[in-house]
């Protein structure tokens, strides 16, 4: 003789399984989509009115026409609606940079990725024609100062121009890892333009993220000492999917049992 499920059980059920379910999509969500520690790294919540993105800071060593500006073409843009393009033109001297720079709150010891996408554009889009005359550069102060003059080590990325107009661009992408030194760590991108000369250098830059490492990006050595903020990370990932395992368990708990009760 079968049993019939009450209103009741059912609902249990569903409720059961919608939490299961939610849980499981926020664990996925948050998997996938890491903190950036970087304000507005995006560019989409908003620029002052000098077209400088909210939240970032800008530098430049004078001797050149600098200027700021809230790139909204599709065509330029890699993530979005908007990026943020810096432009050098018009150098009375030569290895004349412009930048942003912001500091984020990390942890000492931590490794983190930092990742961005853009690209440059000229006259011409010819690096030779330039000798290579327009770059970009990232640097870091581990410690969190905010001199860009006081950055040891730069990285030139290579990002070959292209031209300033036309149908479609290739969007660049610069990732690397780095270690803090303090609770504090700045990020420094600097346009360069190379020659004293009127030539126009456009830059444009989207998507940029400081993240905390996941254990499959960490160096090998050394493993040990695993930082705090490792340590908390590894352990609300363990309670999410303690919780699911637990919710799972009583669904399917409460499956059987019905099983049984129409089975009787």
């Amino acid at each position: 003789m079968r049993t019939r499920i009450s209103v009741v059980e059912k609902l249990k059920l569903v409720f059961l399984f919608a939490v299961t379910l939610s849980l499981v999509l926020g664990a996925a969500a948050q998997a996938q989509d890491p903190e950036n520690l970087l304000s507005n790294g995006n560019f989409e919540e908003g620029f002052d009115p000098d077209h400088l993105a909210l939240e970032w800071e800008l530098f430049d060593n004078g001797d050149a026409d600098f200027s700021t500006h809230i790139d909204d073409w599709p065509l330029v843009v890699p993530e979005g609606e908007f990026s943020q393009m810096l432009e050098i033109k018009n150098a009375d001297l030569p290895d004349r940079y412009m930048g942003i720079y912001q500091t984020a709150d990390v942890e000492a010891g931590g490794v983190y990725t930092f990742s961005m996408q853009g690209l440059v554009r000229t006259n011409t889009g010819n690096v030779e024609e330039t000798s290579y005359g327009y770059r970009l550069q990232v640097g870091f102060d581990l410690e969190g100062g905010q001199d860009w003059e006081a950055v040891e080590e730069w990285t030139e990325l290579m990002w070959d121009e292209q031209l300033r107009l036309q149908d479609e661009f290739r969007f660049d992408e610069y990732t690397t890892t780095v270690t803090a030194e303090s609770d504090q760590l700045t990020v420094f991108i600097r346009a360069w333009k190379k020659w004293a000369d009127a030539g126009e250098g456009d830059y444009n830059i989207d998507d940029v993220q400081l993240v905390a490492a996941g254990m499959e990006e960490m160096p090998l050595e050394p493993l040990l000492p695993i930082s705090g903020e490792t340590l908390a990370a590894l352990w609300g990932s363990a309670r999410w999917w303690a919780t699911i395992a637990l919710l799972l368990l009583l669904l399917g708990g409460a499956f059987w049992g019905l099983r049984r009760r129409r089975a009787a």
